[in-house]
């Protein structure tokens, strides 16, 4: 009775607010269900999104049960650090991008190189919207990554996103902390 009252709110929201954007946060992947797919854009699988091997692997996980370019991988800002370099910034972004790319910043914190960065971001997670909807290949092996041990690990991560129509097809590669300088992927 709870899921289908939830329903039903949800339901009504979007008949009354048809360009309201929903994202399903209910718990998490504890308590997401497919049948809030039909009226959320996005569900938010997990409350860590730091480092951003963990945002990363929520993405990669939350793509296994719903559709690809569903999930929700907030940029957020950490507590307990430095400034916050454009380099860093663009890392986080990128990493972000293969689902639904929310920034969850105070935007007057951040200086002009930041704001750009972002920018920046947006505007290449708009050009490749369309893919993250389509099919979805892992090129290569994530990293195990252990609850509470979230350090980047020494290898390479791949994704292949094709668009559902297969006109367009975005590549994510990330080296994370591997000493090896090249990799060879083979698309799919």
């Amino acid at each position: 009775a709870r899921i289908n009252g939830g329903y039903h709110v949800l339901r009504s929201l979007r008949e009354r607010f048809p360009d309201l954007l929903i994202t399903n946060c209910a718990g998490g992947a504890q308590r997401g269900d497919f049948g809030i797919a039909r009226y959320s854009h996005a569900v938010h699988v997990h409350d860590i999104k730091y480092p951003s091997s963990v945002s990363r692997k929520n993405n990669v996980g939350a793509g296994c049960i719903y559709p690809t370019g569903y999930g929700d991988a907030a940029l957020i800002e950490y507590r307990g650090e430095d400034a916050v370099t454009p380099e860093r910034l663009e890392w986080r972004c990128l990493n972000r991008m293969m689902s639904v790319f929310r920034v969850l910043c105070v935007f007057s914190r951040l200086d002009e190189q930041n704001l750009e960065v972002l920018r920046k971001a947006i505007a290449t997670q708009k050009r490749i919207k369309r893919t993250l909807h389509g099919d979805r290949y892992i090129l290569s092996k994530q990293a195990p990554l252990i609850e509470q041990d979230f350090r980047e690990r020494g290898n390479w991560e791949a994704y292949e996103y094709l668009a559902p129509d297969r006109g367009q097809v975005s590549v994510f590669v990330f080296r994370c902390m591997s000493p090896e300088s090249e990799n060879r992927l083979l698309l799919k």
